[in-house]
């Protein structure tokens, strides 16, 4: 057996990026540029007004008092998207709305709110400052600036900067293909009637989940029965269509577990086998000459899941050419006390809670590897390290924190 620490070192030393590939910019989500992109155009553009208000000459309001109002006439509107040829002339001032571009002659906007109008004019009763509501050009970013470098994962922001640099094909990683292998002769799909002794499979839909968070589709999700020779050929079968082989179930030591036999059969070399963490201790990786990679997690769901989290998951960004490889971690006070037996790393299913003035991390009931409805409530992961045995309230602890579309509204 090996440490937690080891094993995913292993894990990133077996990976490398996946190659380039162009993308359209709608289809870019959640990829990772292979390099950096410049800018090919000033942000923003050209001079822009940052409020709907009237533009101007600021010297024409410099006399403006609360008892001696300026007056100007407004010569002309500029709504966005419209570039005016006239100039603006000295005591003059133009309608003008956010986003339109500054018309010549013009050095600030006063907001609409300051002024009074009388008919065709304005009247202001406080001079108002050079700039003023003005975005200048190239403020953000000017011509040749990098605007986004590699190794991060492109999120909603990153492509609307992109698109608004114009961009409409950019270069990421290419995707790996990621199949999922469910192995247990008890498993029956939802939906169908279960038999005594059958239960309905739910790994599959669990490392679904879990690989969407990642931008990732499996390119299969399957089910194989108990048995050597089937498992043989589903595991040489499966590499075959995927770069990436997640198999749940029959990496321990039963008579029935035959995932690590039948990898070496289908020509899988072990990197590992078995690591010292609970749960999830019989978890198995290996590769082939072909560089790709075969994960054999644990059937608990529970186990299935946190393996995923801590091992699958950093592999898959690897590959994607992500810099950031691990969940984000940070040290919180636990709520209550906690004992465990020394020798193996603790994953346990948590609740932090980053909303309030005192963070605080709480241990969820139902630890068992089996037990989903905790790791459905939590946000987080717990992780106690191998030789400690006990923790009171208020000591410090390691938590990772899960990936979750609603971790902000619950408070995570």
């Amino acid at each position: 057996m090996i440490s937690v620490p080891e094993a995913q070192a292993r894990i990133v030393e077996a990976v490398s990026p996946f190659p380039g590939q162009a993308l359209a910019l709608a289809e870019a989500w959640g990829r990772v540029l292979t390099k950096p992109i410049d800018a090919s155009i000033p942000s923003p553009v050209f001079d822009n007004s940052a409020m709907d208000g009237y533009a101007l000459r600021a010297a024409d309001t410099a006399a403006a008092g609360p008892g001696a109002p300026v007056s100007l006439f407004v010569a002309a509107t500029v709504p966005a998207g419209i570039c005016l040829k006239s100039p603006l002339k000295p005591g003059e001032a133009m309608r003008i709305f956010t986003g339109a571009k500054i018309p010549e002659g013009a050095d600030a906007v006063v907001r609409q709110e300051d002024v009074e109008r009388a008919g065709e004019a304005i009247r202001l009763s406080r001079p108002v400052s050079g700039g003023e509501n003005i975005r200048r050009r190239g403020e953000e970013l000017e011509i040749g600036a990098e605007v986004l470098g590699p190794g991060r994962p492109l999120q909603a922001a990153a492509l609307a900067l992109l698109a608004g640099f114009g961009l409409e094909r950019v270069e990421v990683h290419a995707a790996p293909r990621v199949g999922i292998l469910v192995t247990g002769s008890e498993l029956v799909p939802p939906g169908a009637p279960l038999e005594p002794a059958q239960i309905h499979e739910s790994n599959s839909f669990g490392l679904s989940a879990a690989l969407q968070e990642l931008g990732l589709v499996p390119a299969f999700a399957e089910r194989c029965r108990d048995r050597r020779e089937d498992l043989q050929w589903a595991l040489s079968e499966g590499l075959q269509r995927a770069d990436f082989l997640i198999v749940t179930g029959g990496v321990s030591v039963g008579d029935f577990d035959f995932v690590k036999e039948a990898a070496a059969d289908a020509g899988v070399r072990e990197v590992f086998w078995k690591v010292r963490q609970k749960p999830g201790k019989p978890i198995y990786f290996g590769t082939t000459s072909e560089g790709k990679c075969l994960f054999g997690l644990p059937g608990n769901p529970a186990s299935a899941l946190v393996c995923f989290y801590e091992y699958v998951r950093p592999a898959l960004l690897r590959a994607l050419g992500a810099r950031e490889l691990f969940l984000p971690a940070l040290r919180l006070p636990l709520a209550q006390g906690l004992k465990k037996k020394p020798g193996l790393r603790h994953f346990l299913k948590a609740r932090a809670d980053l909303g309030g003035a005192a963070p605080s991390l709480h241990i969820l009931e139902g630890q068992g590897s089996h037990l989903m409805r905790s790791f459905a409530a939590a946000n987080a992961l717990a992780v106690l390290p191998e030789e400690g045995e006990s923790w009171a309230a208020g000591d410090l602890v390691e938590a990772h924190l899960l990936p979750s579309i609603f971790q902000a509204w619950r408070g995570g």
